[in-house]
């Protein structure tokens, strides 16, 4: 939600387009940033994908897939929701294209959960192939399979949003002219819904964000501990002909 103007000189002859220009001014620094996210990200994730399709092709792994897979996310985040946020910033008080808040609301939500969920999987993937070895991982041959169940989670959670999501009315700071942006819709607004949604899916993602630090936590104590071990038993290997030619020259002296 945007927050009303205040202190306004002449505020009660303002018009509509000159409270959204207003607006839009104290918003520049939240524009400028989002528009360098853009721009880092979706050069940082082309080449992600760049490397792994053309550099990495005969590494076939499915640790490979999940980051192509990850990277291809991020970068229509960047090249599609990042661009309508701005588009939402610009207009913050006219915004009327309900169909595209609502299409745009669910797919924001549809990536996000996507992103996330192929995190998960690359921890667990790692945690398993190191504290189960020999069970049964995941392969090449089943991650299309696994890609495509992300896909349909992701879009059956993001369709509350889509209901959500509308026309909103805000409040400018001037009695009498409200303006229309994309948050949730007017008739949601004593309604638990909105609320209960955000809950289950904050919830879904503390509790996949803690098993993630949980699974790397585990990860970076065994990779620190085997370490420690080869080190030791390199050292125990470079010592033990110095004692033996030690030993030899003592019985000969």
């Amino acid at each position: 939600m945007f927050t009303p103007l205040k202190d306004l000189p002449g505020g009660k002859n303002l018009t509509l387009d000159e409270l959204n220009e207003r607006q839009v001014q104290l918003l520049i620094p939240v524009i400028i940033f989002i528009s360098i996210a853009v721009v880092v990200g979706t050069v940082g994730n082309a080449l992600v994908l760049y490397v792994n399709i053309f550099f990495l092709k005969l590494r076939n792994s499915t640790h490979r897939y999940f980051i192509i897979f990850l990277a291809l996310a991020d970068i229509t985040f960047c090249m599609i929701v990042d661009p309508f946020v701005i588009g939402v910033l610009i207009h913050p008080y006219k915004f009327t294209n309900i169909i595209a808040c609502k299409s745009f609301g669910a797919f924001t939500y549809f990536d996000a959960g996507v992103s996330v969920l192929v995190l998960f999987l690359i921890a667990l993937d790692r945690y398993r192939r190191i504290f189960r070895p020999y069970g049964n991982q995941l392969s090449i041959k089943n991650i299309n399979s696994i890609l495509e169940i992300i896909v349909f989670i992701s879009f059956i959670f993001s369709i509350p949003s889509f209901i959500i999501y509308g026309k909103n009315t805000v409040q400018t700071g001037i009695a009498n002219i409200t303006g229309i942006s994309c948050f949730p819709d007017d008739i949601y607004i004593n309604n638990m819904f909105p609320f209960s949604y955000n809950m289950f899916l904050h919830s879904v993602f503390i509790i996949l964000t803690v098993s993630m630090c949980l699974f790397y936590i585990l990860v970076w104590r065994q990779v620190r501990k085997h370490t420690h071990s080869t080190k030791v038993l390199n050292l125990s290997f470079t010592n033990e002909p110095l004692t033996s030619n030690y030993t030899a020259e003592r019985t000969i002296i």
